[in-house]
């Protein structure tokens, strides 16, 4: 409603700051293109992490290693090999998956990691 048609009701200016506070609740649009890409054109965490830190062992699901975002003298940087989530015990490094580690480490846009990381595409690694 606009301010000239609450005044002709005969509503006050509160009426028009309600008006106002309701639509600053408002969803934002969502996106028009979004990237979706298939989880199994990435690798697997097991085989992306075991690239980079050669000496883990698929026997738990958490591994500590030496952290490579920060000068590390003790395994500090947890790895989970099933989700690929990882946090730094020292320097608070964390994220979800491959992909934000691959993003970390490489100081990558999303964009560019997933072109990176999904080079065989349709190919389970």
């Amino acid at each position: 409603m606009t301010l000239r048609k609450i005044k002709a009701a005969g509503w006050g200016a509160g009426a028009a700051l309600k008006t106002t506070n309701i639509n600053a609740y408002t969803k934002p649009p969502k996106a028009k293109s979004q990237l979706c890409i298939p989880r199994d054109w990435l690798p697997t965490p097991f085989f992306y992490y075991k690239k980079i830190f050669p000496r883990i062992t698929q026997g738990t699901e958490w591994v500590n290693v030496h952290c490579c975002f920060h000068n590390d003298s003790n395994p500090s940087l947890s790895l989970n090999l099933k989700s690929g989530g990882y946090f730094c015990h020292a320097c608070g490094a964390k994220g979800g998956d491959v992909l934000s580690f691959h993003m970390k480490k490489n100081q990558m846009t999303f964009k560019a990691t997933v072109a990176a990381l999904s080079v065989n595409k349709g190919a389970k690694r």
